[in-house]
This record gives structure tokens, sequence and C-alpha cells, in this order.
């Protein structure tokens, strides 16, 4: 069957690519054909599944380290390739750099704009900074909203940005990802360390793996893995002499989301790994003064917000530990909480044909 309708995906972090690729391969079902529109953000391999969609890549272009140089850089990269393609709309991802590009580039070339994950807040907008003020604005400037929570729906509402139809409540599409995988594992006696935010002061990361060095290894747990990236990497060598601890390289993410899954606890500032220690019931000790994602702070996800101070929460760190040093069997994804990116295919093809171009 020949698509007829065309929309552009763009891509600049692999956390975007798993929360679209779900999307992308529902929306073919709809006879819409998604435009993937590679931005030079991230260097990581696209996924197998996403090799055969179009594709328009600037991934070998240089990405500029400055959030005005690189934004006006994959504005024009975005914009091009809405161009080229003649995409009838454009749907993003959260809050990066190349979100809010499209978002500045659906303005420019006068089409729609489907926001993916949107109405999260965190209580200042310059925390996270520049995340914060990019999902923000690109509220502002969507045509659609689909938003993963209550709380988001109602923050869209008390901000103006609702309008009728024009948003959906749905699941989010992180769980797709992970059905779609089939990870489950046994739990293992390790824990596992995700920090990787700008306003994440290394020292603060250096204070953490000591007081988890000291406290935690050998009481609670056997290892503790370190995942590394490129926010630290002045530190990787005085990560790599600190005795007891695993670092490791970014893995394929069925390998990642298997340790995870295998972890007594997780210490992590990353908001999709928040959803995905949810998901698998993993003990989160989430490593951040605020968060945007408010409602996986319960019952039915055991998270804890602990700050940047690991002196300061170190009675409830053990106590995490304690708790999940009790936690036996195998652990496996809530199949309740998928279903996202379907829902959301058939309201971008609802929308999309509407409109038309």
């Amino acid at each position: 069957m020949r698509l007829t309708m065309k929309i552009l995906i763009p891509i600049g972090t692999l956390a975007e690519e798993v929360k679209l690729i779900d999307v992308i391969l529902y929306l073919e079902r709809y006879n819409i054909n998604p435009i993937i529109c590679r931005t030079s953000q991230g260097k990581f391999r696209l996924a197998e599944e996403l090799s055969r969609f179009d594709l328009i890549d600037y991934s070998d272009n240089k990405y500029e380290i400055g959030i005005l140089t690189a934004a006006r850089r994959l504005v024009g990269q975005v914009s091009a390739a809405a161009r080229q393609s003649g995409s009838a709309a454009i749907a993003c991802v959260g809050d990066t750099t190349t979100a809010w590009s499209a978002a500045i580039s659906a303005q420019e070339e006068g089409i729609p704009l489907f926001h993916i994950e949107a109405g999260m807040r965190a209580p200042s907008i310059t925390s996270p900074f520049p995340e914060e003020m990019f999902r923000r604005s690109i509220d502002l400037l969507s045509t659609f909203h689909i938003a993963f929570d209550k709380v988001d729906l109602m923050n869209l509402w008390r901000e103006g940005c609702l309008r009728d139809d024009c948003a959906i409540l749905t699941n989010s599409t992180v769980y797709d990802d992970m059905l779609r995988r089939q990870t489950w594992s046994p739990i293992k006696e390790h824990a596992v360390v995700h920090v990787h935010r700008r306003e994440t002061p290394l020292s603060a990361l250096i204070c953490l793996i000591n007081t988890l060095r000291e406290k935690i290894i050998g009481n609670y747990v056997d290892d503790i893995y370190v995942v590394n990236n490129r926010r630290y990497a002045c530190a990787e060598e005085k990560l790599k002499k600190i005795k007891d601890i695993i670092l490791i390289n970014p893995i394929e993410r069925h390998k990642f989301l298997r340790l995870i899954a295998s972890s007594r606890f997780v210490v992590s500032d990353s908001g999709t790994l928040q959803e995905e220690c949810a998901a698998f019931s993993v003990p989160h000790l989430v490593f951040r003064n605020e968060t945007e994602r408010p409602y996986l702070l319960s019952h039915n996800a055991p998270a804890w917000l602990i700050g940047h101070d690991p002196a300061a929460s170190l009675p409830i760190i053990r106590g995490v530990a304690r708790y999940a040093r009790e936690q036996i069997g195998v652990r496996k994804l809530r199949q309740e909480w998928a279903g996202g990116s379907e829902k959301i295919a058939n309201f971008i093809f609802k929308k999309i044909s509407s409109v038309g171009r």
C-alpha cells in the first residue's frame, strides 16, 4: 500500500528514539509515511526497526556546544527536512534541543505540531535548564498535545495551552518499547548509578559513589555499576580510581533494560529511567531536587526524591537498600501500562487527515 500522508519525526537523542519508535511503527499501519529527520544532536546507532523508513540524515554534521548555536543549527536542519519531504505535520517528543527546534520549524513552515510527552513541569524553569524552558515553550507552540498523566493535562489547561479536541491522555510510549523487547530478569546482587544531567555537579556524583561504596556495598549489594557518559568524560580517570565500583560504557538498550530489571535498586537523575524503574517496580532513588514526573513518586512505583546531598539522604538510601534486599523473584513489565503508541498514532491519523497541508 502506498503511504499517502507524510509526517516529519525529528530524532536527536537515544531517549527520543526510544519514545518514538513504536509510534512510528504504528503510523505506518494508518497509511502515514513517517519521515525520520536524524539531527546532529546525538551520536548513536539508529534502531534496525527504523531502517525501512525514509531518512533525512544530519547526524554526521557537527553538533555545536552552545545552546543558541546548537538550536540555530537544528532549526535549520528540521525546517529543511520539512520542506524537502513535503510533510503535512511534525511530531516531536519531550524537552530536547531537537524537540524545541521542531516546534520552531513547525511555526516557520506553517504546519501542525504534535507534542508527545506534553505538560510535564518541574517547579523551576531553571532546573533543569534548558529542558524546562524548552518543554514549556514547545507546549505553547504546539497544535496538538499528547500527555502521559492527568497532572500533565492539568498543567496544560492551567497555562491556557489546551483547545477543544486537541489533546489526549495516554500511557508513556517508553512502556511499549520495553514490552516489545520482552525484557525480564531475576533480581541480582547489584545496584546501578546513572547520572547525566547538566545541573548535577560532578562533586555530588563523586560523593554519591563514595557513600554507596562505604555504606552499601557489602551490606546490601555486592556490586555498583556506574554508567559512564559524555557529561562526565573529563572525570573518567577519576571515576575509574574509585575502588569497588564497576564503570561501564553505554550498552545496547535490551542489555541495559536487563541490567535495570535485575538491580536491587537504581540511583539516577534520568526522567526516562524513572519510568522504566516504575514499570519494573525497581526501587529508584531519584538523584534530583525536583522532578517533572511527581506522579511516579507513589506506592505504585517505589521511588524517592533524595536531592544532591548523599550524606543528608543516607538514612533514605539505607532504608531503600534494606527494602530492596527483601525482594525476590523475576521482574517483568507491567503490561497494563503499555498501549500508548497505538493510541497516539490513531490520534495523529485523525488530526492530520482533517488538517492536510
